[in-house]
């Protein structure tokens, strides 16, 4: 993955074949964790 991404050449071959999708999405990989980090102290809150 991050030699695609490290190369324009691959990564416009890739881009061309998927029809511009992209193949991860860091922005919402991070806020995922992060809401699910913030849900499971939530839940665990109670019981500390």
């Amino acid at each position: 993955m991050k030699f695609t991404y490290n190369h324009a050449f691959v990564l416009n071959l890739m881009r061309k074949f998927t029809n511009g999708a992209e193949l991860i999405w860091h922005a919402q990989k991070l806020f995922a964790r992060n809401a699910l980090t913030v849900h499971g102290i939530i839940r665990q809150r109670n019981p500390l």
